[in-house]
């Protein structure tokens, strides 16, 4: 749901597409990564294409025989400004806080299962004057890797997000939690 300049949410047909390009950089015991995702995103039939907001990771990363664990701290930088009369790709504002992961490896690494969780301190839009809540995501998945010889995994993963509704001086005006179930194959 969108949440409009007043704090209201609105109850029109909405629905967001993203690609993602992703860099990382793997130092021994460390993982840094950029994140840039291409959004399309229609309220009612007003559509945007645009660059998302950029999102920056780093933190400890490492490899103890079949499982891998990361400890990061994340940064979400908006993209643009908040465009009144258009559909917005991205926050328009900051968003902060800590990442941790844990993946655990079957079969020689050909299957993994993967448990995730995030923090975000979400920070004021100063076009809009709306905060959204803080917000706690998790997510837990497993995938099979398709072909050794190809870097194509299969998989399936459910996210959800607990958060504090987005607020307007101080007053509640969204949801509290959502989850999403997504599967299919991914380009490693």
């Amino acid at each position: 749901a969108f949440v409009s300049r007043k704090g209201k949410e609105s109850g029109r047909d909405t629905y967001l597409l993203s690609d993602l390009f992703i860099m990382r950089l793997y130092l021994p015991g460390w993982l840094f990564r950029a994140s840039l995702p291409y959004s399309q995103s229609v309220v009612s039939g007003n559509s945007r294409s645009d660059l998302g907001d950029l999102l920056f990771e780093a933190g400890a990363s490492g490899e103890y025989v079949d499982w891998r664990f990361r400890a990061l701290l994340f940064a979400s930088v908006p993209s643009s400004d908040y465009d009144a009369p258009r559909t917005n790709i991205g926050a328009g504002a900051w968003s902060v806080g800590p990442n941790v992961s844990l993946t655990r490896y079957l079969g020689g690494k050909k299957y993994d299962l993967d448990l995730w969780a995030q923090y975000a301190f979400n920070f004021t839009n100063p076009a809009t004057r709306v905060k959204a809540g803080n917000a706690f995501s998790y997510a837990f998945a497993a995938a099979a890797l398709v072909n050794p010889g190809l870097p194509v995994r299969a998989g399936i993963e459910q996210r959800g997000l607990l958060a504090d509704p987005n607020t307007v001086g101080g007053r509640s005006a969204g949801q509290w939690g959502r989850t999403q179930l997504s599967a299919g194959p991914s380009l490693m």
